[in-house]
């Protein structure tokens, strides 16, 4: 793909949990493939784009590693800027047995320019939704159900 051709990024990639469709690797050689492949959306991410990336934990021996925390310095190594962490909230997740059960996930929000004009409007009652623009694609959370509605 040619070098800024894309106003938005979304991803979900593997968390790097050993299930059966990924094969669980050591986290630096993880962090290594997912470096490569940020470096490659920012490539082809416009300067105007948005970049979109959700992320888990990672667990090892007993030890829980947010995973949000080890993409940052990444994705600021892409000379993306950090815009918010969304949090996705939801009812039901893995039942843990020696910790607090995993109920959300972070969806991190990296651009390289930003107007918060363009982007939020929390003009609503209670802020009960907020819609986020981007580039003429409609996303609206609403965090009482904790899910996003895509809208084009």
């Amino acid at each position: 793909m040619p070098d800024e051709c894309l106003d938005l990024v979304v991803s979900s990639p593997p968390y790097n949990l050993g299930k059966e469709y990924e094969s669980r690797q050591a986290l630096e050689i993880y962090l290594a493939e997912q470096t490569a492949v940020l470096l490659e959306c920012s490539r082809i991410l416009k300067n105007t784009g948005s970049l979109f990336w959700q992320v888990g934990a990672f667990s090892d021996r007993g030890m829980l590693i947010p995973l949000d925390i080890r993409f940052f310095p990444i994705l600021e190594s892409c000379r993306l800027i950090p815009r918010n962490r969304i949090i996705w909230a939801r009812q039901h997740g893995l039942h843990a047995q020696k910790k607090f059960s995993c109920r959300h996930e972070t969806i991190l929000w990296f651009t390289y320019l930003f107007s918060s004009d363009r982007f939020i409007n929390n003009n609503y009652p209670h802020e009960s939704t907020i819609r986020i623009a981007i580039s003429g694609i409609f996303f609206l959370h609403f965090p009482i159900l904790g899910q996003f509605i895509y809208i084009h």
